[in-house]
């Protein structure tokens, strides 16, 4: 999941109609886990991971999910994506990469 290329061509591997798409992918990104040891590379990987590729996923998927019966993309997020939920600070990479996905 953190090259959305790739992710991009194996979806085109798919021949066969979709009911559901389930992302559950995730990465903490430990290395950008808080201000004080923050690397900007393990935010944007982070990033790619939990939100950009599945969005890859579900964009390369969609024809295959209009010719299914139920249609369903479901995105798995975390009450760590909580805005208000955040009252300790840390897991940077990681809430605003799943905070994005309840957009």
């Amino acid at each position: 999941m953190s090259r959305p290329d790739d992710v991009a061509v194996a979806a085109r591997e798919i021949d066969a109609p979709l009911d559901v798409l389930l992302c559950s992918a995730a990465s903490f990104g430990n290395e950008a886990f808080h201000l004080a040891h923050f690397s900007s590379d393990a935010f944007l990987t982070t990033l790619t991971i939990n939100l950009v590729s599945p969005v890859v996923l579900a964009r390369s998927l969609r024809d295959k999910l209009l010719l299914g019966q139920r249609k369903l993309i479901i995105m798995m997020s975390t009450g760590n994506a909580s805005i208000s939920g955040n009252v300790e600070g840390g897991m940077l990479a990681y809430r605003c990469s799943k905070s994005g996905l309840n957009q």
